[in-house]
């Protein structure tokens, strides 16, 4: 199961649960920035808070896990922060696959120049 959010213009937050851990990808200007944490299956859909100090995301795993989401870059929250005033943000549902695709193929090996053949005089 994965889930994805338009942040802004140039930034998607990708979310993923496989292999009992939870995956969050942010891709932005071209840039990617991956973190997980081992948060066992999900009891739950994840949720995406908006708060006055930036994005919040609600993971319901064997615990419940929060993330902070702020300038490009994910930090784990060691308590349930105050999520009282903060307006929830729509996750749209994707495949595993959606999420895979965007991480590119390592390139092929180069393979080795032919020796060059000796000039004509």
């Amino acid at each position: 199961m994965a889930f994805q959010a338009k942040l802004s213009s140039d930034t998607i937050l990708k979310i993923s649960n496989h292999d009992n851990s939870t995956h969050l990808s942010l891709h932005s200007d071209g840039e990617d920035q991956g973190s997980s944490v081992s948060s066992g299956e999900w009891k739950n859909s994840p949720t995406l808070f908006e708060t006055s100090d930036g994005l919040v995301l609600k993971i319901e795993g064997d615990e419940t896990y929060y993330t902070a989401i702020k300038d490009g870059s994910t930090h784990s929250l060691s308590s349930e922060p105050d999520l009282k005033d903060a307006k929830e943000i729509t996750l749209e549902k994707i495949s595993d696959e959606d999420v895979e695709a965007h991480h590119m193929k390592p390139m092929e090996p180069m393979k080795p120049m032919a020796p060059m053949k000796p000039m004509d005089s």
